[in-house]
């Protein structure tokens, strides 16, 4: 009965209902309003669950920061996957509430369909509007060499409108012998974003139109076959995408599909004492087509790439649970076919090796240690290889001079961990040691031209390492109900670049440091507390200057039952920044207080009761220093009630 099922870290819910709340239509709305200009937040759900079917639906509104589109999966980037588009202004790493400045509304409608005793057919579909508005004064920092640097300075503000329509129909057949599962998915996006972005002496009008198209089928099957063809899976997808970038210079649109094909066939498996062993034919294919219209200039390119493997998998449990290991290695040959009009045809292939290996080592019921290391090869995409010169934004152009064939990118990575758990002390802690290589075939090398970034594939090996050190404690009382956690995060990153034709080497040093703690001192005051300070140090070797700055996270959640029916949520937060000279330290604030009654919850709210209205953001990563005024959404009050309809 447990076939087809994955572990998931999402949480769940198992729900018995009452007799007379079975077969009956429920919901609740919850509305709040206030602010100036008019603020909102509408929630509205209804459902019912039935012996055969059940219903769950929702309809919601909001322009108080609350982010719909995470709750439907619906995308929330603004420029496209290849990163075409506008200068955007930068984010503030703050809630949502504080940083998002939006006008969204959403429905989602969820049914399910009990067919049979075994068989379950549930349908879904969502819809979005959302309309985001961004705002900052913005300064980049462009390296070149020791002496040179490119610099943008603007006034950078856009809005960006969304809409959004997806579905899902979900078949599942679960018996005994058999397990099966179909989803089918669509997707369609449609958002349009517009602004202005003011240089020192010009301003710019730039907009963004992008459409997107998706669909894709999967299907898992697993047969009562004891060894032969007993799991079968399948996944199809094809997505198209338009985007039209207009600026002042220029207007450049981008026509693309990609076609996606995964299939995987399991030829034998066996058990013999406790090792487990499985061997499959797997399949993979890709075929992308990327059209560039210009005034008296197109380009159209394509490439298709496949992946034909056997894939053995091999696992042993001891009886005891002591030791555990598992090896998983894909073997065949990976290929490609990239063509453009009027040039030479590029093809290849290689052998492909890409194992996987964990170990676990139970040492007794409260320590454990695992090991995993893996490595990995890809090529690179279409759009990384594109032949003609193009815009990614007003700032930024790419320009490969020359056919690309794809490349080979390798990447090594391991970790090992130990770990110590007392269930009954409530006291866990962990140490882990991880290592990363990534190697890449071509370096996104950049130049300065005209006052413009222009990036180029180079044929140099590309690096990027990491080394990190994790350790955790954490600790459970049962007086006060409480609980004290810290972490501590300590590396290095290593990457090399190429610009303006030299080669330079970056580091970034890294110390974080986090301290968390939860109690219940009274019956009706809990409190909470999560900070973390971060130091850096990023710099080019041998190119003087380096950067040094810490930074300071702290928020602090107060819960205070006043009465019976009377609640009062108290939430803080601070940062800070020693890279700035003043204004270091941003202080947010909201507050809410709630009078709960049978049948009903009336509510006060207050957002950013400071009304900070600037967010000091900056950002050094060994090329670039970026260093941001975000605009924050003011002081908010907003009054509403929770109505619970039977």
């Amino acid at each position: 009965m447990l076939r087809g099922k994955e572990y998931s870290d999402q949480p769940a819910i198992n729900i018995r209902l009452k007799k007379g709340a079975k077969g009956v239509w429920s919901s609740t709305l919850d509305g709040q309003i206030g602010g100036s200009p008019l603020a909102r937040n509408v929630n509205f759900n209804i459902m019912k669950f039935a012996a055969k079917y059940q219903n769950l639906s929702f309809l919601k509104s909001n322009n108080i920061g609350n982010d719909l589109r995470q709750e439907i999966k619906a995308p929330t980037n603004i420029n496209t996957q290849g990163g075409i588009g506008l200068v955007l202004p930068n984010k503030a790493p703050v809630n949502g509430s504080w940083s998002y400045l939006n006008d969204t509304h959403s429905t989602s409608i969820n049914q399910l369909f009990k067919v049979g005793q075994d068989k379950v057919l549930s349908l879904n579909i969502n819809y979005l509007y959302d309309n985001e508005q961004r705002e900052s004064n913005d300064y980049r920092n462009f390296f070149l060499d020791k002496n040179q640097r490119v610099i943008f300075q603007e006034q950078n503000n856009l809005q960006n409108r969304r809409h959004y329509i997806a579905s899902s129909i979900n078949y599942k057949i679960n018996t005994q012998r058999w397990y099966l599962k179909n989803t089918f998915n669509t997707q369609f996006n449609d958002s349009y974003a517009n602004g202005n972005l003011t240089l020192t002496n010009d301003m710019i009008q730039q907009s963004l139109g992008l459409k997107k198209f998706a669909i894709s089928n999967n299907t898992i099957i697993q047969t009562p076959a004891k060894h032969l063809f007993s799991h079968i899976s399948s996944k199809l997808s094809f997505q198209t995408t338009k985007s039209t970038l207009t600026l002042p210079i220029i207007e450049q649109i981008f026509e693309q599909y990609t076609i996606d094909t995964e299939h995987s066939l399991s030829l034998y498996r066996t058990i013999v004492g406790n090792t487990h062993f499985d061997v499959r034919a797997s399949a993979t294919t890709q075929t992308e087509n990327i059209k560039r219209i210009r005034i008296n200039d197109n380009n159209n390119e394509s490439m298709f790439q496949y992946g034909f493997y056997a894939v053995p998998r091999l696992s042993y449990f001891h009886p005891n649970q002591a030791w555990q290991w598992f090896i998983y290695c894909p073997i065949g040959i990976k290929g490609y076919h990239k063509r453009i009009p009027k040039r030479e045809i590029l093809s290849g292939h290689y052998w492909s090796i890409n194992p996987m290996l964990s170990i676990n080592y139970k040492a007794n019921d409260r320590l454990e240690v695992m090991a995993t290391a893996s490595y990995q090869e890809n090529y690179n995409s279409l759009f990384e290889l594109l032949s003609h010169r193009y815009y990614i934004n007003y700032h930024t152009l790419f320009d490969n001079q020359t056919n690309l064939a794809p490349l080979r990118n390798k990447s090594l990575k391991g970790t090992v961990s130990i770990n110590y758990k007392d269930i009954l002390h409530m006291l866990f802690a962990n140490v882990a040691f991880t290592v990363a290589d990534l190697r890449n075939g071509y370096t996104d090398s950049y130049r300065s031209e005209n006052g413009k970034i222009v990036h180029q594939l180079i044929a140099n090996p590309k690096y990027y390492q990491v080394f990190q050190v994790t350790q955790e404690l954490s600790k459970g009382f049962y007086k006060w109900n409480s609980k004290i956690s810290e972490i501590v995060n300590l590396g290095r990153n290593r990457q090399n670049y190429l610009i303006g034709g030299k080669n330079y080497d970056g580091y970034t040093n890294f110390l974080i440091l986090q301290m968390n703690g939860s109690a219940q001192p009274l019956k009706n005051l809990s409190v909470s507390s999560n900070n973390k300070v971060s130091f850096a140090q990023s710099y080019i070797k041998n190119q003087g200057k380096q950067y040094n700055y810490w930074t300071l996270n702290s928020r602090n959640d107060l819960l205070l039952n006043l009465s019976n029916p009377l609640v009062l949520k108290v939430e803080s937060e601070i940062y800070y920044n020693s890279y700035f000279s003043s204004d270091k330290l941003t202080h947010l604030f909201d507050t809410s207080l709630e009078w709960k009654l049978k049948h009903i919850t009336f509510n006060f709210q207050c957002i950013n009761l400071f009304n900070k209205t600037t967010y000091q953001r900056a950002i050094y990563n060994d090329v670039l220093l970026s260093v941001s005024d975000i605009r924050l959404r003011g002081r908010t009050f907003l009054i509403g009630a929770k109505i619970k309809i039977p």
